[in-house]
């Protein structure tokens, strides 16, 4: 059974949900990744799928001979599975196989990002990770206006249907090249503990950051990042006869603009290319008895799997909209449930996980996964660091390593030389979202120190 968490942020109490068992999810996938082929198929085989399934559900019910109905799972099922492989098994036989592999080049252009004109007027720049690894895009001034300011309020409006049909129009078209990969995902997930699940995600219309004040937001879906924003570094190939040859439609595919010489990432609101870029969330907490953790993530993670990261790192569910009506409550309802699915397990021993304050502190964007937004939140642990317990399927959970996980931070001080040091990256096993995470706080460190000593009970 899940169990229910109630966690009070800002006044309002909200219910979590225990991560579903893995057979569950195990389902779960398989569904959605029959719902992600059947969105795959042409219009022809849509339509023939739909009127014959109709046709056959009426054929059972007049006739009253219902074992057809028996029958429909496995129909729909065989077909929505089959179908795409029966054409995709002559286009092998003719042109070769597809194959989806990290172009190291485009990575090397991306250490050598250009920002738009439009993000670099708002002061954006790129911050690079120490030993060479992919770094984040950030604008200082406009975390400390928006996330920093707490006068500055920032409306939601939930919009842009036409933009997610522009998406699952452009990735059907292109299903050819789209299918290997995603199906290599969910093969590759169904033997770790995390079977890949196309959960419904918030994806970002507009730079929310203009005088305008509004975020418009639309449910998108997990499958749909990962086959645009997510395949920003990488390239498709064609083998035939030991022969690979790059596919021209690369430039047509990643959601970065690239040359011989560097990428452009593009601005949010750029819909020439039609791109799903979900929101992504990180919490960085301290305890009760004040220690800053890390986690160390482990082996079945979808991304920075084996890295340091964030406490809670992951997705915006569009379910966290529920009790949100502006862009930072919504930010600190899914870094809270994020952080308690990878941290926040029913234990026999230890106590519930209680949270004394949250705050919002910035956001960054990745450019290794095509500008996907990432927001940061801080948060106060109401719990000792000994109660904090991590999800075995999610975080390595053996004693933290010192010096690299676990830093004692009793004043202003003692944090701001542990987020130098975790900013340092020495062991080269910094995740992107914890450079932009510890990015942030640094920064409001420096730019709000008062703030910053009041959320964590400093006495100054």
């Amino acid at each position: 059974m899940c169990g229910m968490k109630y966690v009070s942020i800002d006044g309002m109490l909200i219910a979590y949900k225990e991560k579903p068992v893995w057979i569950k999810r195990l389902l779960m996938s398989i569904v959605h990744i029959m719902d992600y082929n059947y969105k795959a198929l042409s219009p022809g085989w849509q339509i023939y799928l739909v009127l014959s399934t109709v046709l056959l559900i009426l054929n059972s019910v007049f006739r009253r001979d219902y074992g057809g109905v028996v029958l429909l799972g496995p129909y729909v099922a065989g077909i929505v599975f089959i179908l795409p492989h029966i054409r995709g098994f002559f286009v092998k036989l003719y042109k070769g196989r597809i194959m989806i592999e990290d172009d190291p080049a485009i990575l090397g252009k991306i250490t050598n990002i250009k920002i738009s004109k439009e993000d670099v007027a708002y002061g954006f720049e790129y911050v690079a990770d120490p030993y060479g690894g992919p770094g984040v895009v950030i604008s200082r001034a406009l975390n400390d206006k928006m996330f920093l300011n707490s006068e500055y309020d920032i409306l939601l409006k939930i919009d842009n249907k036409l933009r997610r049909y522009l998406i699952v129009k452009s990735l059907a078209s292109r299903s050819e090249i789209y299918r290997p990969y995603i199906m290599g995902l969910f093969l590759r997930s169904l033997i770790s503990r995390n079977p890949l699940i196309n959960e419904e995600k918030i994806g970002f219309c507009n730079s929310f950051w203009d005088e305008k004040k509004i975020c418009e937001i639309y449910k998108t879906k997990y499958y749909y990042s990962l086959c645009s924003g997510d395949m920003a570094q990488s390239r498709v190939c064609r083998e035939k006869g030991g022969v690979r040859h790059v596919i021209m439609e690369n430039k047509l595919i990643g959601s970065l603009n690239y040359d011989d010489e560097y990428c452009m990432m593009r601005p949010l609101n750029d819909t020439v290319k039609p791109i799903s870029l979900h929101g992504g969330v990180d919490l960085i907490g301290v305890s009760k008895d004040f220690f800053l953790r890390v986690s160390m993530q482990g082996k079945h993670t979808q991304f920075s799997n084996e890295l340091k990261a964030p406490l809670g790192s992951g997705s915006m569910d569009w379910g966290d909209l529920r009790k949100a009506d502006n862009l930072k409550s919504l930010i600190k309802i899914s870094a809270v449930r994020e952080f308690l699915e990878e941290w926040g397990r029913r234990h026999r021993i230890k106590e519930n996980i209680k949270i004394d304050d949250v705050l919002c502190i910035g956001f960054f964007r990745m450019p290794h996964r095509g500008g996907k937004p990432q927001f940061v939140v801080l948060c106060k642990f109401g719990n000792e660091d000994i109660h904090l317990r991590p999800d075995p399927a999610e975080v390595y959970t053996q004693e933290p390593e010192i010096d690299v996980c676990r830093f004692e931070v009793k004043n202003i001080g003692q944090l701001q030389c542990a987020v130098h040091k975790i900013l340092k990256n020495e062991d080269k096993r910094n995740s992107v979202p914890l450079l932009g995470a510890m990015t942030c706080l640094r920064d409001a460190i420096i730019m709000r120190p008062a703030l910053i000593s009041k959320v964590l009970g400093y006495v100054e």
